[in-house]
């Protein structure tokens, strides 16, 4: 009888696939695997498949480390888009499940088994977890994520790939992440999802700590940039969907704001009219400014207020600088 329950038991199973796509990690990836073989969950039940997209610095000999620590599958992908990458190691996956997790990320113990709880069900879709802050980060890490990612939590519209599991047979059934885009392919598979009745699900209990988060203000810009850098052309996809119409009518607005500033400074250069200038600035300047109060006010930490200012300010002009790009038109 106990040997009938095991074989039945999905934990003793080849349940999980752990894809990760590597490029250039040797500063994390070690720890992202030290985590995972920390894991509370039968070690024959899970593969790890980590993919290595072109990385020139030790990142293969430190994810080659864990070979005798669990069941790990190197692979190489180069030259290509995350989303290919990711795609490319479940090509090569055995799990039934497939969970996505990036190479800075690090797992709680319950991470797997609280995940297969919630997939085994019939009505599951895309479930993922919240990023956790690192201990010790900077103000940057602290204002903008710490508490805006913890309120993602139940129905959303989209969970990161950085942390995102669902069945392969669902994977398969929506075809994967798009190729085309070098951005927002989670978001672009979680929409496609739901069109197709999956519900998408963020769940605090399967949570992981992000090592990758910016921890400067020109990190910030930097990493606001390239995530934009597909969100519109995921947008002109099906516009009446509004997929992404926050993100893009932020860019939008903001895109209008560079304008307007770059006009004020001609204006001002030849006839020391600092009117439009002025008028500018004050539209930059009012939606971090309005924006950062109701944040602040919601967390009922005003010392936030400042610094909550910047980072909207930086994120606005950084995906409003992604429209520059013709490339963010089109499909890539």
């Amino acid at each position: 009888m106990h040997s009938d329950i095991h074989a039945k038991d999905p934990r003793c199973q080849k349940s999980f696939s752990i894809v990760i796509p590597a490029y250039n990690e040797e500063d994390s990836i070690g720890q992202c695997l030290a985590s995972i073989c920390s894991v509370n969950f039968p070690m024959q039940a899970f593969e790890v498949i980590v993919v290595d997209n072109g990385s020139t610095d030790r990142t293969l000999e430190m994810a080659a480390s864990f070979a005798d620590r669990l069941n790990l599958k190197i692979l190489q992908k180069r030259d290509c888009h995350i989303s290919a990458v990711r795609n490319f190691g479940a090509a090569r996956a055995e799990g039934t499940y497939l969970a996505f997790l990036d190479a800075d990320m690090l797992v709680g113990q319950d991470w797997l088994a609280r995940a297969v709880s919630h997939l085994s069900k019939d009505t599951a879709g895309i479930i993922g977890g919240t990023h956790r802050i690192p201990e010790n980060s900077t103000w940057v890490v602290r204002a903008w994520f710490q508490e805006r990612l913890a309120e993602r939590q139940g129905h959303v519209s989209y969970v990161s790939s950085g942390n995102l599991l669902m069945s392969r047979a669902n994977f398969i059934l929506l075809g994967g992440f798009d190729e085309g885009i070098e951005t927002n392919e989670d978001c672009d598979l979680c929409y496609r999802a739901q069109a197709a009745g999956l519900p998408v699900l963020s769940l605090p209990e399967i949570s992981a700590v992000h090592l990758g988060f910016p921890s400067t203000l020109l990190e910030f810009f930097r990493k606001e940039q390239w995530h934009g850098k597909s969100v519109f052309s995921v947008f002109l996809r099906n516009v009446r969907a509004l997929q992404n119409v926050r993100a893009v009518s932020f860019g939008g607005y903001y895109l209008l704001c560079i304008a307007a500033v770059l006009l004020g400074l001609a204006i001002a250069a030849f006839s020391r009219n600092f009117i439009t200038l002025s008028l500018a600035l004050l539209a930059a300047i009012f939606p971090p400014l309005v924006l950062s109060a109701v944040v602040s006010i919601r967390r009922r930490r005003l010392a936030l207020w400042l610094q909550l200012t910047v980072l909207y300010l930086m994120y606005g002009v950084a995906r409003g600088v992604c429209l520059l790009d013709v490339r963010t038109w089109v499909r890539q």
